[in-house]
């Protein structure tokens, strides 16, 4: 995690052991979601610290944050979308459901948080 107007690094996000393919943030900046090959889906503070993690089964290559932080989209290897409750101690699934015949490689709230577009 950068500092932008610093141009400094002011925290790494550790825990994966495999590639880091996604990361977003949360437009309050209090919620930091990557997504890698080793099939985890992690939720960080901005300072580095873990405060969730999720199995997502197989590779997550895209991971989205709605408005509110509440929510997260995770874009599976597999083609299959996730849509998760972080609000708690440990995430919920909230829906599943096929989006690609291929792997998701993005996905985007919209700035109101009413829709999700993916991209495979």
């Amino acid at each position: 995690v950068y500092d932008v107007p610093a141009k400094k690094e002011v925290a790494q996000l550790s825990g994966h052991g495999l590639a880091v393919l996604a990361v977003a943030a949360s437009e309050d900046g209090k919620l930091v979601v990557t997504g890698s090959a080793d099939a985890a889906v992690r939720g960080f503070t901005p300072v580095g610290k873990e405060q969730w993690k999720w199995s997502a089964g197989k590779a997550a290559c895209a991971v989205a944050v709605r408005k509110g932080g509440k929510h997260v989209a995770v874009g599976l290897a597999d083609g299959m979308l996730a849509v998760l409750d972080v609000s708690g101690a440990a995430p919920k699934a909230l829906a599943s459901l096929s989006a690609h015949t291929a792997g998701v490689a993005g996905a985007s709230f919209s700035p109101d948080g009413t829709k999700l577009a993916t991209v495979g």
